[in-house]
């Protein structure tokens, strides 16, 4: 096993993370911009902010799921993983 491998693996756990970061971000200002239009009272845009809110957080776990196999393989493969 290389240091190459370990730090791929690394470095991919670490993207993994930022994007999730990004993604609760996102859904922090989508609530933020949700709470704020039904407590105006207008709920205009509400339905659709949740609407996207629901998209990015099914879309973002579609991709955890995923990257969370491929790493899980990978740190099997190296027998890292119990």
């Amino acid at each position: 096993m290389t240091f190459g491998t370990f730090a791929q693996i690394a470095n991919e756990s670490l993207d993994t993370m930022e994007c999730s970061r990004d993604h609760l971000r996102w859904l922090s200002a989508l609530g933020k911009a949700i709470h704020t239009d039904l407590s105006t009272g207008h709920g205009l845009i509400a339905k659709d902010l949740a609407d996207l809110a629901q998209y990015l957080a099914d879309d973002h776990r579609n991709n955890l799921d995923d990257q969370f196999s491929q790493l899980n393989d990978q740190l099997e493969a190296i027998e890292l993983r119990a």
